[in-house]
């Protein structure tokens, strides 16, 4: 490509709010590490006045319309698990057909070189990139396993990994990720998600008396009540150690997360608090983070305590897997019991080590400044083949 720009364009169907968190976070990261090497061109669903927003803020040319994704929640329509492929075929016909038309007249003065899929349930790129005879870059960032997910997958798991696997090449966040999907090593390619800048990293050797959970959404996939479980097992509240419970919630949520506070008598030193734009001082202050999400696909929330100087007590699965070592840059558990003996350990010990071993993992393989160029080199190796 000389010293040209890439002409990439992505698939996002992620609606992107004002919040920008999560897959949408990932996101930006990717471009904001490939800024110097790419010209971006975003294909998304929505059109409202937030992502015009966003997108225009970090100068990224966008299109909007309406595609399919190959999921569909439970109890959608009552014939969904009879007959998904006759509602897929309506989808294709009424969204993915004008979408591609809209594609290739809107780009129509653009040389696009490559398409990069940034989202496991959509196809779209699948029929753009045979359309316009380009190679195509499938980015898998999830599981879709229970309890995260509850619908189905038109023509099941099976047709949707062969979809991927025809690919021009994959990149996976995770090897457990990798493996769930079962996809063929050739031109697969692990590559755990930018999180922050190395500059970001950061240690506060004094911390205040709490821990942490944190997600966007809180919710029993992401382990909330295991941490609230935890935490009362584990008697740090009679210490004076608070927990700190971060993100939006349902009613019901926020209901049983009470509950098994006044089953173990901790309520009084329990603070529940919406999701924050800015959670560095969250965790920078932090004693511990609970991380007890059943399957991560990688464990954003994760890397972000390793690169704030926050120990880290996380389930022993999922992505969180390639991040955490037990004993040496984290804590793995199993059971309740487990998190919560960790807890107490991490709470009552020195972790110097631990935070310093972790931070410097953190910057070798999950910092920006090394994830462009990791990314770069699979785009050239697509486009050369």
């Amino acid at each position: 490509m000389n010293n040209e720009k890439i002409k990439v364009l992505f698939i996002c169907p992620i609606l992107l709010s004002d919040n920008i968190v999560g897959c949408n976070k990932s996101f930006f990261d990717l471009l904001t590490a490939l800024n110097d090497s790419i010209e971006p061109y975003v294909l998304v669903h929505s059109n409202k006045d937030n992502t015009n927003k966003v997108f225009t803020e970090n100068g990224v040319h966008y299109l909007c319309h309406q595609y399919s994704d190959a999921w569909i929640p439970t109890g959608y329509w009552k014939n969904i698990f009879t007959h998904p492929w006759r509602l897929k075929t309506v989808k294709y016909f009424r969204y993915d057909i004008p979408c591609i038309r809209f594609v290739l007249k809107t780009l129509k003065e653009q040389k696009i070189d490559l398409i990069h899929t940034n989202f496991a349930l959509t196809s779209i790129g699948v029929d753009l990139a045979n359309k316009m005879k380009l190679p195509h870059i499938w980015h898998i960032r999830e599981y879709l396993d229970k309890p995260h997910v509850n619908g189905v997958i038109f023509g099941g798991r099976n047709w949707l990994r062969k979809k991927i696997n025809s690919a021009s090449a994959r990149i996976v966040v995770s090897k457990p990720c990798r493996d769930f999907w079962k996809l063929k090593q050739e031109n697969t390619y692990t590559i755990n998600d930018a999180v922050l800048s190395v500059d970001d990293s950061c240690y506060v050797k004094e911390k205040q008396k709490y821990v942490l959970f944190c997600s966007y959404w809180l919710s029993d996939a992401k382990g909330v009540f295991t941490a609230v479980y935890a935490y009362g097992k584990s008697g740090l509240n009679m210490q004076g150690i608070r927990l700190k419970v971060v993100g939006n919630a349902s009613n019901d949520v926020r209901e049983r997360i009470k509950i098994i506070a006044d089953e173990y008598k901790c309520a009084d030193m329990l603070d529940l608090m919406p999701a924050q734009k800015d959670v560095k001082p969250l965790f920078v202050n932090a004693m511990a983070y609970i991380n007890p999400s059943m399957k991560e696909g990688m464990g954003r929330t994760t890397a972000e305590a390793m690169f704030y100087g926050c120990p880290v007590v996380a389930r022993a699965s999922g992505g969180t897997l390639d991040l955490i070592r037990h004993g040496e840059t984290g804590w793995l558990f199993d059971t309740e019991e487990e998190c919560a003996n960790l807890l107490k350990k991490v709470c009552t010990t020195d972790q110097e080590q631990i935070i310093l071993k972790a931070q410097e993992f953190s910057k070798q393989n999950l910092s920006i400044e090394n994830y462009g160029s990791k990314i770069l080199e699979v785009y050239q190796k697509v486009l050369k083949n």
